[in-house]
């Protein structure tokens, strides 16, 4: 079991994200009662980021594929396909929008941040 769902068994819902800010994709884990709901990787390697790809698509992913006129889940006949790409470029960049539109992003954390509820962030140091 992943920490993410150790504490998705704990609080009922805990999201892991990877924004590399340095252009080095973006990747989401959102766990919900101990399981994995979603996750997704866009890193640029794409049979490595096939392998970690599980569950359906977030509605902020579904919107945006139906933006570029895409089906909402990934089609194979759309593979190479220039909306195929486009939309790899952007889920390059997504892990803040997703984690804004789930709660909140920590690349948006201000001291004026309002605060409710029992909330943990967990920030890990950067792998050299």
């Amino acid at each position: 079991m992943t920490r993410c769902c150790a504490c998705a068994l704990i609080y009922g819902q805990a999201q892991a994200y990877y924004y590399g800010m340095q252009g080095d994709g973006s990747a989401w884990l959102i766990a919900e009662d101990g399981a994995v709901v979603r996750r997704y990787c866009e890193t640029g390697a794409p049979d490595e980021d096939a392998i970690f790809t599980l569950g359906q698509p977030l509605p902020l992913e579904r919107s945006r594929r139906k933006a570029l006129r895409l089906s909402p889940t990934w089609d194979e006949s759309t593979r190479g396909s220039e909306a195929e790409e486009e939309w790899k470029r952007e889920g390059h960049e997504m892990a803040p929008e997703i984690a804004a539109a789930l709660g909140i992003s920590p690349c948006g954390l201000t001291p004026q941040t309002p605060r409710r509820g029992t909330g943990l962030l967990a920030h890990t140091p950067p792998i050299h």
